[in-house]
């Protein structure tokens, strides 16, 4: 017993003088990403309409938001005409310039998603300012149905992924 109540009162002792702000550093990023999905993510028609997918996401180092991620994602799939919104962002990961990953939750257009709750991890890969690519897996949760996924390029894109 008296040991327990030594360690206790030396954890905090230690606790009491630990940092008193973040142990480690945040970074700034921002990432800007948009582009139509390839087949067969495009409706199938004399004149196919593709998915679109548009990230605007970044993150403060500093100030009274520094941490937060701001920003939203989104993707309109052309097949169902169905635009899922993600609006928090609950992580977002970004390195070297070229990687980021996504993760939100959100909802989605349409009378039959009304009330429906949707999660989303986007993983995007850019290669030059206007070429790249997008893993996507939206599901509606809590049942975790998955709703639309892909794993390609994206055509008529613009990249800036601005990060350590």
């Amino acid at each position: 017993m008296i040991a327990i109540g030594l360690v206790g009162s030396a954890w905090l002792a230690y606790a009491a003088t630990g940092p008193s702000g973040n142990a480690y550093p945040i970074q700034a990023a921002k990432v800007k990403a948009k582009g139509e999905l390839a087949a067969p993510a495009c409706t199938v028609a004399v004149k196919p309409k593709c998915s679109k997918f548009s990230a605007s996401v970044k993150r403060s180092a500093t100030g009274a938001n520094a941490g937060v991620n701001k920003g939203s994602f989104s993707l309109k799939d052309a097949n169902t005409k169905t635009t899922y919104k993600f609006k928090v962002i609950t992580d977002m990961q970004c390195t070297n310039q070229a990687f980021a990953q996504l993760t939100g939750t959100g909802t989605a257009s349409g009378a039959a998603n009304v009330g429906n709750t949707y999660g989303s991890i986007a993983q995007i890969t850019e290669t030059s300012a206007t070429t790249g690519s997008l893993v996507i897996a939206i599901v509606q949760t809590p049942s975790n149905a998955i709703k639309f996924t892909y794993s390609g390029p994206l055509n008529k894109a613009k990249f800036n992924l601005d990060c350590p």
